[in-house]
């Protein structure tokens, strides 16, 4: 889930119905669920659909260099709902929005506006305001969340000083990383990143001393492992850092 927070793309849009004449008579909706990666990490995403019973389908795009997972049909979109989904919380207020709009459509079976401003009103009315509540989430369920999101979202570098490593995580979510800071027991603050153009506002978490480092592979070393290029990427950046 964590991974799917930091990855994964739930999608509801509108579809254009023409009369013979090529006039748009009214908009039905589709539903999808999507996660594109680097084609290193073509392997995760067959991990994944294994996970989801081999729903859904992949799909190379090699003069990209990435591939791409795809669930599209209607009854696999309700299975994923039925049996990841509305089993395990998505913890970002931006994923938990965009899974709430599909959850609504979906549940209410809204398949035919009559104009674009109706679709969109109709959606818009289930983008969440708040943070979705940890408080009910077992300790390891909660941890394993985190894991898929540094899966997703975190970053093992080299850089100079007592270590020469550094661990960086960055999202537009910042609360979500103030829970990660919390857990980890780490020392720096979740800072703001400054802003780029035509970029949301997004907030960082990076750490380099010993202290907090060593923090973080415990976590790491102790919880459900990481998968894919982002492990052969954290065994390296481990192996390779001056960290006691």
């Amino acid at each position: 889930m964590g991974f799917l927070d930091a990855e994964g793309n739930f999608q509801v849009f509108p579809k254009k119905r023409v009369n013979a004449k090529g006039e748009i008579t009214h908009y039905g909706v589709g539903y999808h669920f999507h996660i594109g990666l680097s084609q290193r990490d073509a392997k995760l995403l067959e991990f994944i659909k294994l996970q989801f019973q081999g729903i859904g389908k992949i799909y190379p795009y090699p003069h990209k260099e990435e591939a791409h997972y795809a669930i599209s049909r209607k009854d696999d979109v309700k299975w994923l709902m039925d049996h990841i989904l509305e089993q395990h919380a998505l913890l970002t207020i931006h994923q938990s929005s965009r899974y709430n709009q599909l959850r609504n459509g979906m549940i209410n079976n809204a398949v035919r506006f009559e104009s674009i401003e109706e679709f969109r009103a109709y959606f818009e009315c289930f983008v969440l305001a708040t943070q979705p509540l940890t408080t009910n989430i077992p300790q390891e369920l909660l941890d394993a969340w985190i894991v898929g999101f540094i899966n997703g979202e975190g970053c093992f570098s080299h850089a100079r000083g007592e270590t020469g490593a550094r661990f960086t995580i960055e999202h537009t979510d910042r609360g979500v990383l103030l829970m990660i800071k919390e857990r980890l027991n780490v020392e720096p603050n979740v800072n703001t990143r400054p802003s780029r153009a035509g970029r949301k506002i997004s907030y960082v978490l990076e750490f380099s001393t010993a202290v907090d480092l060593n923090k973080l592979i415990r976590f790491l070393d102790n919880n459900t492992p990481l998968q894919g290029y982002k492990l052969s990427q954290y065994n390296y950046w481990r192996s390779n850092a001056l960290i006691r």
